[in-house]
């Protein structure tokens, strides 16, 4: 069963995206001048309610930064040909195997009709060399 806390970000950052227009133009400008994607999680903090915000946080301190480009990158595929743009939180395949090796996926699905993107990952057991405080070292 997914993670609650994964379940809420990915519901919250789904409606961010498909309804706050002043968050997506802002989203356009951190694609466009290329910014750290941390600054995506900035942006999507700034709007919500504080504890929305400290799960998105939670989060954004463990899951590796590529994360939150690669959401918005798809939301913007799906946006320019006209498609629905889905967030979900799901079960790795194999959460022994996902745990023992400290991995997260994204998977992303290219439909008739949407784009959705799916997170798997056991909180707390990520590849510490890709989270943002490694990075940031």
């Amino acid at each position: 069963m997914p993670v609650p806390d994964c379940r809420l970000l990915m519901k919250v950052a789904e409606d961010l995206f498909a309804t706050d227009t002043d968050f997506q133009r802002e989203i356009e400008d951190l694609l466009d001048t290329h910014a750290d994607p941390l600054e995506i999680v900035d942006a999507m903090v700034a709007r919500l309610p504080l504890d929305d915000a400290a799960v998105l946080l939670r989060e954004a301190t463990e899951l590796p930064t590529f994360i939150w480009h690669q959401m918005a990158l798809h939301w913007r595929a799906a946006r320019d040909a006209g498609k629905a743009y889905h967030l979900e939180s799901v079960e790795p395949e194999d959460m022994m195997g996902a745990a023992r090796r400290r991995e997260v996926s994204l998977r992303v699905r290219m439909a008739q009709d949407s784009v959705t993107v799916s997170l798997a990952h056991i909180p707390g057991r990520h590849a510490t060399w890709a989270a943002p405080a490694a990075i940031a070292s």
